[in-house]
């Protein structure tokens, strides 16, 4: 793995969604953005905490920021150069004191999942 370029693209995707959090809702505690990758397709989907609630972002809404982060997702799957080595699943989770954290799952696809369908609670499942 290029851990020089992995460290910078990581460091990339914390900024750009703090920042983004800050302008999407300024009283935001918590954000967590979920990037699935195969070889073939990519994509994310993200939520936050409020005091008093939990909300999706809108991928419509959000097009530019969800762009972005998604790029910025797949240069850090490209980061690692064997392919068995590569992650299927990251979680980057964001929060309003600038603290961030970022996890990766090489063989479950629905590890940490992020809905609202059948009651779940909009956080990512199995935190």
């Amino acid at each position: 793995m290029d851990f020089d370029g992995a460290t910078l693209v990581v460091i990339a995707l914390a900024k750009e969604f703090i920042a983004a959090m800050q302008r999407i809702n300024p009283v935001w505690e918590k954000a967590y953005w979920r990037f699935v990758c195969k070889d073939d397709h990519y994509g994310s989907n993200a939520s936050y905490s409020t005091p008093t609630e939990i909300t999706l972002i809108s991928a419509i809404k959000e097009k530019q920021l969800f762009e972005n982060l998604n790029n910025l997702g797949r240069q850090l799957w490209n980061s690692e150069n064997d392919p068995d080595r590569r992650f299927c699943v990251c979680l980057l989770a964001v929060s309003s004191t600038f603290d961030y954290e970022i996890k990766f799952e090489q063989n479950d696809e629905n590890r940490w999942r992020i809905t609202k369908l059948d009651g779940k609670s909009g956080l990512p499942d199995a935190l």
